[in-house]
């Protein structure tokens, strides 16, 4: 639910009225978080904000047999699109990008039409595509499917409702991706039995991210999963639904490589990864799940127009192609070599950070209040801390979410340590916690049948570990058996609490205070990290001397969290205040 409130105030408030026509072509997240941050400036109005996507604005209605099919980031969830109301200040084309005419700032849509621009944005994010070695022309047969958005999956949902369900259809998935596992549940959910589904694995790509084993200790194969007992854990499941799956094949051909467009596919041969062998399955539609990329319309219209494309749109720090009026973002998008930053992509980022970037760059040029800022004092390129998230079902009814930091290199991944629970015992649900070597939290992994608050448990995310009631601590002491139950105790709530990152702030700001001429803690442990570059335990007394010296700081951190409390008891009703007793 979402309520809208409005007073004399915040209409007489005034604004700036910007008449530049900015069009965006693409709902992806990147997308949306630009939209919601311009639409949101409390001084600006936007009169011409224009989104160009071929099913309009994602549906802010939630729908289960529906979600189930595509797997999620959480940036957007619909009852979160319900109260933005985006469609209120932006005006939206359906329709597909095919052309660009920069000469005459035009974007050339699939039905015929076309819509100018002062400035442009590229959000098209990167999608399934038909397109699969086998296939000789553009076009493909109708019963060669992708699903990419949730437009596409309610229209699949009710074919295989009508259609396939009733006649017993064989189901043949091509991909070793996450949304190849989602598909494979939507189907089982909607009805289609496991015996009629087929799942072609392919090898993963060459520069797949190992996956570090918590229970192992080492580096395991890349997987499609992120968590190598999470892929054990669904492998069992696929054989017990009695899904056939083969493991490691390439997709040869349709229909023993004499397919026309015209017929449909009636059969998929697939070479195994050594090349040896060939195996041939019977099926009445297949799905293409393998890989996401550019699709084939955008890359002509990019590369038609001469904006410069290496594997992906190239970009500037202030996400600008070479052309000024047209910028872009997200996973289409990679940074110009001459940074020689190639291994950092947007997609290793949580979009929602990459779009309010995005639109804090367009404003240094529309906002009357930033016209003497440096762009790049405006963008901050180095505050991307929001961790990436997946949440999906997956085969087996399987509840999944993982939470990971953003642009994590392989070398950091053993560093610290896991905390996990429900390991060999499915019923009560998996859950680990990696902490960095400063016992921050880095990492969260679950999958459990039962379901479980994903936004919540998000929220634990970079929390130190102390601040989780001495979760490492109490591990080690065998008084924590199930991280799920652990969370949702009394305790927890406040980490839970929308204001809590701000109570967080204010509480760190407190490390930043002189007391006379003493140094503060931070100032302390900068001087600690000078060092040596990492704080030892032989180095707290250090640490404890800055504490005795800022004489008052214990006092004020606890005024700061009582008032915290206190300001938001009618929700933290359940901790104990002065004065209750």
């Amino acid at each position: 639910h979402c309520l809208y409130h409005i007073n004399r105030k915040m209409l007489l408030e005034p604004k700036v009225t910007i008449n530049a026509r900015i069009v965006v072509v693409g709902a992806s997240d990147t997308g949306l978080a630009f939209l919601h941050f311009l639409t949101s400036c409390p001084h600006l109005r936007f009169n011409h904000i224009i989104l160009i996507s071929p099913h309009g604005l994602p549906s802010d209605c939630a729908h289960q047999e529906r979600d189930v099919f595509l797997p999620h980031s959480l940036c957007f969830p619909p009852h979160i699109l319900a109260q933005i109301s985006l469609s209120t200040w932006v005006d939206v084309v359906d329709g597909r990008m095919v052309s660009l005419d920069r000469k005459r700032q035009l974007v050339h849509l699939d039905t015929g039409s076309s819509v100018y621009y002062d400035e442009l944005v590229l959000t098209c994010g990167l999608q399934y595509t038909t397109r699969v070695p086998a296939a000789k022309a553009e076009q493909v047969p109708g019963n060669v499917l992708v699903v990419n958005d949730d437009t596409e999956a309610e229209s699949l949902l009710n074919w295989v409702k009508r259609v396939l369900k009733p006649s017993k259809g064989v189901c043949c998935l091509y991909g070793n991706t996450l949304g190849a596992y989602t598909l494979v549940q939507g189907l089982l959910s909607s009805g289609v039995l496991g015996e009629n589904i087929v799942f072609a694995r392919p090898p993963p790509p060459e520069n797949s991210k190992s996956s570090w084993d918590a229970t192992t200790k080492h580096y395991s194969k890349p997987t499609s999963l992120l968590d190598p007992h999470v892929q054990e854990v669904v492998d069992k499941a696929l054989l017990q639904l009695g899904v056939r799956v083969l493991d490691n094949v390439v997709l040869k051909s349709w229909n023993g490589g004499a397919w026309t467009v015209q017929e449909k596919v009636k059969s998929a041969t697939f070479d195994t990864a050594c090349g040896k062998t060939e195996e041939t399955v019977e099926c009445d539609v297949f799905f293409c799940c393998n890989q996401e990329v550019v699709a084939l319309d955008t890359f002509k219209a990019i590369n038609d127009s001469c904006l410069v494309f290496d594997g992906h749109l190239v970009i500037d720090n202030l996400f600008s192609t070479n052309d000024p009026l047209i910028h872009a973002a997200g996973p289409l998008t990679k940074l110009s070599r001459k940074y020689h930053e190639d291994n950092c992509l947007h997609a290793q980022y949580n979009s929602k950070d990459i779009g309010v970037q995005l639109a804090q760059a367009i404003l240094v040029k529309h906002d009357p209040t930033m016209a003497d800022m440096d762009p790049l004092l405006a963008v901050q390129p180095g505050h991307r801390t929001l961790p990436k998230i997946t949440s999906a079902k997956l085969p087996g009814e399987y509840n999944f979410l993982f939470v990971d930091k953003p642009m994590q290199s392989i070398s950091q991944i053993g560093q610290g340590r896991e905390v996990m629970t429900g390991v060999g015992h499915e019923s009560s649900g998996y859950f680990m916690i990696h902490f960095s070597e400063y016992k921050r939290v880095e990492r969260i992994a679950c999958l459990s049948k039962q379901s479980f608050e994903s936004s919540n448990l998000v929220q634990i995310y970079s929390r130190h570990e102390k601040v989780l009631n001495d979760l490492v601590n109490r591990f080690d002491s065998g008084l924590v058996h199930d991280l799920f139950s652990f969370f949702r105790q009394p305790w927890s709530v406040a980490l839970f609490h929308d204001r809590f990152d701000q109570l967080s702030e204010d509480v760190q700001s407190l490390l930043y205070q002189k007391c006379g001429d003493a140094a503060s803690m931070m100032d302390a442990a900068r001087a600690v990290l000078a060092q040596d570059g990492k704080i030892l335990p032989t180095d707290k007394h250090l640490l404890n001397k800055a504490v005795a010296a800022n004489k008052g700081l214990q006092a004020q951190l606890h005024r700061r969290l009582l008032n915290f409390i206190a300001y938001n008891n009618y929700h933290l009703n359940m901790y104990a205040r002065p004065g209750m007793v």
